[in-house]
């Protein structure tokens, strides 16, 4: 009995983490807190410096704009991470759990420009710039106090710093990618003009190969070795003598040159 039949597969029937709709449900709460801290701080902003001349007042004032403008950012970022994700599950969808979760905590982690290419998404000049803007304020910029020894450039650091967590033109713009994201991760896999379409075939113990295309997402084959393979078997030539002998796997064969292809090294 092949080893696969107890392994999760993600599909319809996912849940939490493996369930996109879940990373969405979090990327709406984190974006409308987003949006509440920036309004916030717009609010604030018209009342600094305060009329009366009060160094209290006018510091936790001060406090509260630099805290707003930052989390603001932060939860920016936080919030098209759920986005890119919700959809980075629907690329790994019919293929292991174990596998779209390691894959998250190893190689995807934190960089959003590079999930956004492996979700297809569509880009625009500069996006890459914003997702790098975003990655930072998750990692470090909205989160740490400025690392720096030197008291002149922390200075400058903390302004320049300061500069950009103001910058609302440039919050506004980055919203807008949030929001494309948000629809793009929307489309994949829910558009009748071109749905998605799923099959698999498992040999060995526990080797298979996976195949998805349509649903606004170039078409991809996962594949994973047999552990009781030989090591001269373990060629991406013989995976493909494994599907031509079989007729129900035409659908395989039309796309086998045509697909993204991609190892599972990680599902065992």
């Amino acid at each position: 009995m092949s080893k696969l039949t107890s392994v999760k597969i993600i599909n319809y029937k996912s849940v939490g983490t493996c369930d996109p709709q879940s990373w969405i449900n979090e990327g709406d709460g984190l974006i409308a807190a987003a949006k509440c801290n920036r309004e916030l701080w717009r609010r604030r902003r018209k009342k600094y410096p305060p009329e009366e001349d009060n160094y209290k007042v006018e510091m936790k004032l001060w406090k509260e704009m630099y805290g707003l403008s930052r989390s603001s950012m932060l939860l920016l970022g936080y919030a098209v991470e759920m986005y890119l994700k919700a959809g980075l599950v629907k690329v790994y969808r019919n293929t292991p759990e174990i596998l779209f979760k390691k894959e998250v905590r190893q190689y995807f982690k934190h960089n959003y420009f590079n999930i956004a290419k492996e979700i297809d998404f569509p880009f625009h000049l500069d996006d890459e710039k914003k997702f790098e803007t975003l990655k930072s304020m998750v990692l470090y910029e909205a989160r740490y106090p400025v690392d720096e020894s030197d008291s002149s450039k922390n200075y400058k650091k903390e302004n320049d710093r300061i500069r950009k967590f103001w910058d609302d033109k440039y919050f506004k713009k980055l919203v807008k990618l949030v929001n494309r994201v948000f629809k793009h991760v929307s489309h994949i896999d829910s558009d009748e003009t071109n749905p998605a379409i799923f099959t698999k075939c498992t040999f060995g113990l526990d080797g298979y190969i996976s195949l998805r295309f349509g649903g606004n997402l170039q078409a991809r084959i996962i594949y994973k070795y047999s552990s009781d393979q030989k090591s001269d078997e373990r060629k991406l030539q013989n995976l493909k003598k494994i599907i031509d002998y079989d007729e129900r796997l035409h659908l395989m064969q039309h796309y086998w040159f045509r697909a993204k292809m991609f190892e599972d090294k990680k599902s065992t």
